[in-house]
């Protein structure tokens, strides 16, 4: 047990906290997947790691690995909105309405007040219209 809680520390302070939230937060983003890979081998599991591995593989415009990651937050946490929300936006980012506007909606309907996902859904629609000839 100790040694679980030794593993969950490292990865959640010094890798994700200390290593890849820091560099992130400073747009050092390559060393920031380094940071939250490291996290992710010691916790599997670790929800925000692969969050914050998705933006970060995004940003550099990888979007496969930024995807792949999402859904790994989706997987592990289908409760919460934040990886559809993500994922959605991806998608926008990508110039897939049709798979950003599923998402989006699935994280509105998980959280009705994510502002980010009532603002990106709006977006996504306006588009689709535009692109469907309609006012």
């Amino acid at each position: 047990e100790i040694k679980r809680f030794d593993q969950w520390q490292r990865a959640t302070r010094i890798h994700y906290s200390l290593g890849g939230v820091m560099f992130f937060q400073k747009g050092r983003y390559r060393e920031a997947i380094r940071e939250f890979q490291k996290t992710l081998e010691l916790q599997p599991g670790f929800v925000p790691a692969y969050n914050y591995l998705g933006k970060s593989y995004a940003i550099l415009n990888d979007f496969g690995a930024a995807a792949e990651s999402f859904q790994w937050v989706i997987r592990l946490a289908p409760q919460i909105d934040t990886g559809y929300l993500n994922l959605g936006i991806l998608h926008e980012l990508k110039g897939d309405p049709s798979k950003a506007l599923f998402f989006l909606q699935k994280a509105l309907s998980l959280n009705p007040r994510n502002e980010k996902a009532k603002k990106h859904l709006e977006a996504v629609i306006s588009i689709t219209e535009q692109r469907q000839g309609q006012p």
